[in-house]
């Protein structure tokens, strides 16, 4: 999602008393406003279902990241192998 300029750009003189308002129209675009304050940017106003999706995702993305570095760091065993270790360790066979 790219960020306008126009929509999701407020000055924090501007969202402070519309602040209800503000979380609607995020609600509503399910898009985040960033606040700036004195030109520069200080926070993101988004409603919670925005917020949670935003953090749900991130997770997502640090376990892609953490199993891709598992998968190319760690040593790697034979099917075989996997199915002794099941076995000894829960009786598990095929």
């Amino acid at each position: 999602m790219k960020i306008s300029l126009q929509d999701d750009i407020d000055a924090l003189s501007s969202v402070k008393n519309r602040i209800p308002a503000v979380f609607s129209e995020t609600a509503q675009t399910n898009r985040a406003k960033i606040i700036t304050h004195n030109g520069k940017p200080i926070g993101i106003m988004a409603d919670i279902a925005l917020y949670t999706d935003m953090i749900r995702k991130i997770n997502m993305f640090k376990m892609v990241v953490e199993g891709e570095q598992s998968a190319t760091s760690a040593p790697s065993i034979s099917l075989s192998e996997v199915k002794k270790r099941l076995t000894a360790k829960y009786g598990i066979s095929s």
